[in-house]
């Protein structure tokens, strides 16, 4: 399998922790390649895109973009660095740094239980932070952007941006994963997160829903941003679950109407 033999003669080169290592690397270029290719297509303002973006009338300014990466830089450069050091001697100990990657099945399984561990802990850690001591104090900052873009994902406090790193590194770390899992969550997770702030709803054309049953993730988390206290998860499984999902119907309904609008001026 080449796969197999690519990653044998990779990983042979290789310390277990500058394998764990590269989690931070492919986070770092998965999130500005992506993250910088959404904002090219905000400033561009292509005219077939307006088709697709969440809030047709609303466009970035270059001071907030300017405000923005200034928090996303710093606090990559540091708060997340220190919280992969930190989790550092853990993973050692838990994660697998194998020659023997993992089977297609097992990474399916593990990918999906990812998604579900992941959709708990946002959620509740997220709704959590709309507490008014801890929204007043951390999480506020987030929501000063009302028409989300993508590098604005990780516009955060400190302290959140420290949660957020966790949130990735967890799942594989509790389930005792191979490293190269955790390094493919991390891509996955980053290009996820960067698309639900996009500003941009792509379905049909890149599914992001759990369809029929939820609205598109991106749409979700538009909503939330302009309702604050909706929509707080992922996927839309606990939003449902718990109800937070209250409008999101109307406000699916609302966006088709900007939309139209837009679109015959």
């Amino acid at each position: 399998m080449i796969a197999q033999q690519a990653w044998e003669k990779f990983a042979s080169s290789m310390s277990d922790f500058q394998l764990f290592s590269l989690g931070y690397v492919a986070f770092m270029v998965t999130y500005w390649c992506v993250g910088l290719a959404f904002l090219a297509l905000e400033f561009a303002r292509p005219a077939w895109a307006s088709h697709f973006k969440c809030q047709p009338e609303k466009h970035v300014t270059g001071a907030v973009v300017r405000k923005v990466a200034r928090n996303v830089i710093v606090n990559q450069l540091t708060t997340h660095i220190f919280c992969f050091l930190l989790v550092w001697p853990v993973a050692q100990r838990r994660l697998s740094f194998s020659s023997v990657l993992p089977s297609p099945a097992e990474v399916l399984c593990t990918l999906l239980a990812y998604a579900v561990m992941t959709e708990v802990m946002f959620y509740y850690g997220h709704r959590a932070l709309h507490i008014p001591v801890l929204y007043k104090h951390i999480h506020k900052q987030h929501h000063e952007i009302k028409s989300p873009f993508a590098i604005c994902a990780l516009y955060f406090h400190p302290l959140e941006h420290a949660q957020a790193t966790l949130e990735a590194v967890v799942p594989a770390i509790v389930l005792k994963s191979h490293v190269s899992l955790l390094i493919l969550w991390i891509c996955m997770a980053t290009f996820n997160v960067l698309l639900h702030h996009c500003g941009y709803d792509w379905e049909p054309y890149w599914p992001d829903s759990l369809k029929p049953f939820f609205h598109s993730m991106t749409q979700q988390h538009d909503y939330h941003h302009a309702a604050f206290d909706r929509c707080f998860g992922v996927l839309g499984l606990l939003d449902w679950l718990h109800g937070t999902d209250v409008g999101l119907d109307d406000h699916m309904r609302r966006w088709q109407d900007a939309r139209t609008k837009v679109e015959r001026h």
